[in-house]
């Protein structure tokens, strides 16, 4: 729109013009609903959502729909949906839904993360990610230290046919769609301010590992002991994004109104009414034209926010400003009271017969269909991860034999724990010894390479060792002085 000499001139009433934006906002007539089945409102509506969701696809990132701010790394989900039903839902939503929430944990990566980058200078103790960057202090503002993040412009094209696009979660394009008075049109995204929160896998992994040994029970209802049946997955998020607002620009390319009476004027036509005649004053144009603008923002606002209008269905906690209008074309901005999430980036681990997790996966490969989470490599897992423990049991014995109690504690409950074992496997020691001692030359026995492999005895032996995993942890980190 031209900038200069031409500027045009508020020359209607802006109560008219006001009274007109709110009837479109909130009058289901003007859509044009009562003439168009369910059917097709829902495909338009599903239409819609998927492109939002494209506009994050496009970053590889992704999608939160709808937008939230409750969603950090360290949340963690389960997926018992099959891959190709995944699969599906990604081809068909655009989007993967987050509905299984298993937990919360808190990275303990963040400060190391950024210690020479974001949190230089600051002590790592006193660092609290997110609280301290999501709730700063008072002459701050909220996610103004996190890392910033750039997202490309979108376009697509809306209809307002029958109000599907308040399935987009910003109140700028129905509004803009509306002040139109527009059937149809090309918006353009643009996603302002967007910041950006994360950890790295390494340390993310570790930290769900040590969560998952204290909370084993947990995971039993998921374990899927079939080898043909797929195994659930532990989704875990390892990165956010974030959105302070939104830029939208909305053209008009529909040949005539979308709705309402034939040859009614558009809010923008009574806003923005050219001037005429050679001797119009054009600073009074231009004067008059930005103060109906701000009272226009004003009460657009105010009519958007109404309570139990068309607006509630639109996300909550944000500020539309018209910027710049013509009869054709529209921009507008939309700002949070408060950033929300809008993207994601996570990994998938399948959850093994007994629990046990296996190698991390990027959940937007697994999306794609360019990766699939497995089981942890082989049945024997719990076998191999026990290599460890002979060294770390000698240790804790040398120390209980010197009059350590906490290593006489330990050594009674992993004696405990092999004799047990012992008893039920139902095999004779050939070698003396304490009994944890025995079990041990018993399970590097039966994993020794070309050892000829019993199944059953493997599977009774990993799931008793995947049962007392915890108490074999602690072990492991006594003797290393952890």
């Amino acid at each position: 729109m031209d900038q200069g000499n031409h500027r045009p001139r508020f020359s209607y009433p802006l109560l008219t013009c006001v009274l007109l934006i709110a009837a479109m906002l909130m009058t289901p007539a003007l859509t044009g609903c009562g003439a168009i089945t369910k059917y097709k409102r829902d495909k338009q509506l599903q239409a819609v959502a998927k492109d939002w969701n494209k506009t994050i696809r496009a970053s590889q990132v992704m999608p939160v729909y709808p937008p939230t701010e409750d969603l950090q790394p360290g949340d963690m989900f389960i997926v018992t949906s099959t891959l190709e039903e995944q699969h599906d839902a990604w081809k068909k939503k655009g989007y993967l839904p987050l509905d299984y929430h298993l937990a919360r944990i808190q990275p303990e990566g963040y400060a190391d993360f950024y210690q020479k980058s974001f949190l230089k200078g600051k002590d790592k103790d006193q660092v609290t990610l997110p609280n301290d960057w999501q709730k700063p202090g008072a002459d701050e503002l909220a996610w103004g230290e996190a890392p910033m993040a750039y997202f490309p412009s979108y376009s697509f094209t809306a209809s307002s046919s029958i109000g599907a696009n308040t399935a987009f979660p910003v109140s700028s394009v129905p509004v803009g769609l509306s002040l139109l008075n527009s059937g149809s049109a090309t918006v353009t995204v643009q996603i302002d301010d967007a910041r950006t929160l994360g950890v790295d896998i390494v340390s993310l992994y570790k930290d769900v590992q040590e969560w998952v040994g204290k909370n084993e029970n947990l995971f039993s209802p998921y374990a899927q002991p079939n080898p043909d049946i797929e195994p659930n997955y532990l989704r875990v998020v390892s990165r956010v994004y974030l959105a302070k607002g939104m830029n939208i620009g909305i053209q008009n390319t529909s040949t005539s109104s979308g709705s309402g009476s034939v040859g009614a004027s558009k809010p923008v036509d009574l806003l923005l009414d050219t001037p005429t005649g050679d001797n119009a004053d054009k600073q009074t144009s231009i004067d008059n034209y930005n103060a109906a603008l701000e009272k226009l923002n004003t009460s657009l606002n105010q009519a958007v926010a109404a309570p139990g209008k068309a607006a509630d269905a639109l996300l909550p906690g944000g500020t539309v400003k018209v910027v710049s209008a013509s009869s054709g074309s529209i921009s507008l901005n939309e700002t949070f009271d408060r950033p929300v999430i809008i993207g994601y980036l996570a990994f998938d681990m399948a959850i093994g017969p007994h629990g046990e997790l296996g190698p991390p996966v990027p959940t937007l490969a697994v999306a794609d269909r360019k990766a699939k989470p497995l089981v942890a490599a082989g049945g024997d897992v719990e076998l191999q991860r026990f290599a460890l423990l002979p060294a770390a049991y000698a240790t804790i014995k040398k120390k209980a034999d010197e009059g350590d109690r906490v290593s006489a504690e330990l050594r009674a409950q992993l004696n405990g724990f092999a004799q047990n074992a012992i008893d039920e496997i139902g095999f004779e020691p050939e070698d003396p010894g304490d009994p944890f001692e025995q079990f041990t030359v018993f399970c590097q026995t039966i994993n020794a390479e070309g050892t000829p492999r019993d199944s059953a005895t493997i599977h009774r032996t990993n799931k008793l060792l995947s049962e007392n995993r915890s108490l074999l942890r602690r072990a492991l980190l006594f003797a290393a002085g952890i």
